[in-house]
């Protein structure tokens, strides 16, 4: 099986790490859905 790269499969889509302390992962969630939508 290959591999296909990120650009092949969804060119329109990035990934993104982030960190977050212990217990405010919902926080986060909010405010990049926030973040998106304005």
């Amino acid at each position: 099986m290959t591999e296909a790269t990120t650009e092949t499969r969804t060119p329109e889509k990035r990934w993104y790490v982030i960190h977050t302390y212990s217990g405010y992962e919902n926080k986060v969630k909010a405010n990049l859905e926030h973040r998106i939508e304005s």
